[in-house]
């Protein structure tokens, strides 16, 4: 993977919280779901996503 040539220990990916693919690809590449933010008024909340974060390969956390 593209991330894993860099010398950085983590990877943030913000991505559309409601588009379930693109969740779903990002979970196959080991991203989890850390939190949601709306970066500003108008626009779709986002997924906050990370690639490296120590602990049990999670995937992204489920939102019921």
């Amino acid at each position: 993977m593209l991330v894993d040539q860099r010398p950085e220990p983590l990877t943030a990916l913000l991505l559309n919280a409601t588009c379930l693919r693109v969740r779903a690809l990002c979970e196959t590449w080991c991203y989890r779901k850390v939190g949601g933010q709306q970066p500003f008024a108008g626009v779709l909340l986002h997924a906050v996503t990370f690639y490296g974060l120590p602990g049990p390969r999670a995937g992204l956390v489920r939102e019921s």
